[in-house]
């Protein structure tokens, strides 16, 4: 005879409260704070048109990197050419930085810890990409501009 839930359903309900719990313990502290920044509902409707803002200027950004770079060369041309025009001229991955700047929106719009955490990590991650573009773009081309930045335009 089985008891009234089965070992699956204590061991499931047996986590699900232990991440209750934990939530309860650090999330709370978090969210006060982050309505300590935006704490209206009037800032929060400035919050989602600032960060709606940013991510479209990121999708612009990144659409028209990505159209540069599917454009670099002509039908049946083979080899690799270094992008120019738009952001290409500032830094190596335009592209990266268009989404970067995308999802820096989308934290701003949403003003949750999640969407925070995720444009954080979807930065470094770009960010070590970009690098290893920009090494591969100045050992493969002599004539790479060396004054090109690795992803934010003047500064890195």
């Amino acid at each position: 005879m089985q008891g009234p839930i089965t070992n699956e359903q204590f061991s499931l309900l047996r986590r699900q409260l232990h991440w209750h719990q934990a939530c309860q313990c650090w999330y709370p502290p978090v969210l006060r704070f982050l309505r300590c920044l935006c704490p209206t509902r009037f800032v929060k409707g400035l919050c989602r048109v600032q960060g709606s803002a940013v991510w479209f200027l990121g999708l612009v950004v990144n659409l028209h990197s990505d159209h540069i770079l599917r454009n670099l060369r002509k039908p049946g041309e083979t080899g690799y050419k270094i992008p120019r025009g738009g952001l290409f001229e500032y830094v190596t991955a335009a592209n990266f930085f268009g989404e970067t700047v995308e999802w820096i929106g989308f934290a701003i719009a949403c003003w949750s810890l999640p969407s925070a955490a995720f444009a954080l990590f979807t930065f470094f991650i770009l960010l070590a990409r970009g690098k290893h573009h920009h090494r591969w773009y100045l050992e493969k081309f002599e004539d790479y501009p060396k004054t090109r930045k690795i992803l934010i335009p003047f500064i890195y």
